[in-house]
């Protein structure tokens, strides 16, 4: 008897390492690495997603205006201190620049992100990202992360943190064409 109960145990550690392998496996099989994200003076991956009030919009390839991509989560306290001054910018350069605020919705709670989108005021298109894919495709690992995106789709700047007006508004000046 004891000889049949510890093959079943062995068995069963057996089986689930193997589930736990294949999980593992999977799983970074599926993850952007850093060295895989997108980098500076390469061309910004492409996708389209739908903004909170339904319009439909692409990133990728060439575009009318320069475009920073902003990646935010509404729990994260840099974002909320980048918000006021994002919309801001925004405002006084609407003609010169595009932005796209992406919340990272599968860390995030809807509910929250729509929430903080309210109470800055956004004018520009907000995004929800519930399963992750444009989060994953561009490597977020912290938030806020942007992205800025000349006329011909090649990033030209990645920003770690909270974007520093003065200093995108620079960046805008040298890429612009």
């Amino acid at each position: 008897m004891n000889y049949r109960k510890w093959i079943v145990i062995t068995a069963a550690f057996i089986v689930a390492g193997l589930i736990g392998y294949q999980f593992n496996a999977s799983k970074e099989a599926s993850a952007v690495t850093m060295e895989q994200a997108p980098k500076k003076n390469h061309m910004a991956p492409s996708f389209s997603l739908k903004s909170m009030d339904g319009g439909s919009y692409q990133v990728g390839g060439t575009r009318d205006k320069m475009l920073l991509l902003n990646f935010w989560a509404s729990w994260c306290g840099p974002c909320k201190e980048e918000a006021p001054e994002l919309k801001a910018f925004y405002d006084q350069n609407q003609d010169r620049l595009d932005v796209y605020a992406v919340n990272s919705t599968m860390s995030d709670k809807q509910e929250d992100a729509v929430a903080f989108v309210k109470q800055y005021g956004f004018t520009f298109p907000s995004f929800l990202d519930p399963q992750g894919k444009v989060s994953d495709l561009y490597s977020i690992m912290a938030f806020p992360t942007s992205y800025l995106i000349d006329q011909e789709g090649i990033i030209r700047e990645v920003i770690y943190g909270a974007v520093d007006p003065k200093e995108l508004k620079k960046q805008i000046s040298r890429w612009s064409r």
